[in-house]
């Protein structure tokens, strides 16, 4: 619930500046025959205001990262989003993967955290449904919507972040390779269908199997955190010097890279920003995409589009119920500008 107040400047904050926009930034915009709504490029901002977080966070400590999927994809067919995208995802080989998770809850600006498996509490590790580690801002840390509203450049929703992935690496010999790939699929079919097992009762037997094929006895917490960390251990298991390519194996898919591509960085535009590909980007995205210079909507889509389609209602509904007399768009560009001022109650 909101609660409205004078104008007033709060001084709380992450780091020393955040990025800059111009006004026309947050307009409506059509792009490739796709219309991106104001609330869609506050997102974009919100994500690129985190990403600029962890790159900063990186090069202090001279970690590699890479733009991967439908954020590559962006970056070289269009010089930011896929118009009709709403995340971003980084990618970092696994030796930079793991060092930057143990850093991140130390140097993220308070305010922010990291969610999934490698999350320092069991609170935040059950709220990524699948096995990435995610950096995103926690309601907890703020001290009123206006605050976080102003930080993240009008964004007014919580469900915001980066997705961060390991690259691990594909052992040479096949039939290894296919007992591994086998087993994260296993892995992954048990989280998939966790409600249809437990409703079946079949769900201890499938993670006391998963647990037997892997020779480590898994615990059955009630959770898939189990279920996920043993995946993220099979996934690490081969070292650069064991493969010849490289992947996200965290899905058990069979799109997988040489290794070389992977090499060297260059930079490339991303709206406002720039950021890091792979050198080889253009091998990269012909074998996880075929022709992709050509855009088709809905190639890169894995999830309904808005993400924040439900929490967007919730809040109009919201702020129908205090009376308030604009639009979400509106609500928005005012906090931002001081018009008004907002708590939470």
């Amino acid at each position: 619930m909101f609660c409205f107040r004078p104008a007033l400047r709060l001084a709380f904050f992450r780091r020393e500046e955040t990025m800059k926009f111009e006004q026309d930034f947050f307009s409506k915009e059509i792009r490739c025959g796709f219309e991106i709504p104001s609330l869609m490029k506050r997102t974009w901002a919100a994500q690129m205001e985190i990403l600029q977080m962890i790159i900063d966070i990186c090069d202090r400590n001279g970690l590699t990262y890479y733009a991967d999927s439908g954020t590559l994809l962006g970056a070289v067919r269009h010089g930011g989003y896929i118009p009709w995208d709403d995340d971003i995802d980084i990618a970092l080989k696994r030796h930079d993967y793991m060092k930057l998770i143990k850093i991140l809850p130390h140097e993220l600006p308070r305010g922010f955290i990291i969610c999934g498996i490698h999350a320092p509490t069991p609170e935040w590790r059950a709220v990524v449904a699948t096995g990435q580690t995610i950096v995103s801002a926690v309601r907890s840390e703020w001290k009123d919507i206006g605050q976080y509203m102003k930080a993240l450049h009008g964004y007014p929703f919580f469900d915001v972040g980066v997705d961060i992935f390991p690259l691990d690496y594909i052992p040479r010999d096949s039939e290894t390779y296919d007992i591994q790939n086998k087993l994260i699929s296993y892995g992954n079919y048990i989280a998939a269908n966790w409600k249809l097992l437990e409703e079946e009762k079949t769900l201890s037997n499938y993670i006391r199997r998963f647990g037997d094929l892997c020779g480590i006895p898994i615990e059955n917490d009630g959770t898939k955190y189990p279920i996920f960390k043993m995946i993220d251990q099979l996934c690490a298991l081969y070292g650069e010097s064991e493969a010849d390519e490289i992947k996200i194996m965290l899905f058990g898919d069979q799109i997988y890279f040489n290794k070389n591509w992977y090499d060297k960085t260059i930079e490339l535009p991303f709206e406002n920003m720039k950021i890091e590909v792979p050198y080889e980007y253009d091998k990269v995205l012909t074998a996880q995409y075929g022709d992709y210079r050509k855009p088709v909507r809905g190639m890169n889509a894995a999830h309904n589009y808005p993400f924040y389609k439900d929490m967007q209602k919730e809040m109009e509904m919201e702020l129908k119920k205090v009376n308030v007399p604009y639009s979400l768009d509106d609500f928005c560009d005012k906090v931002i500008s001081d018009e008004i001022s907002v708590d939470w109650v």
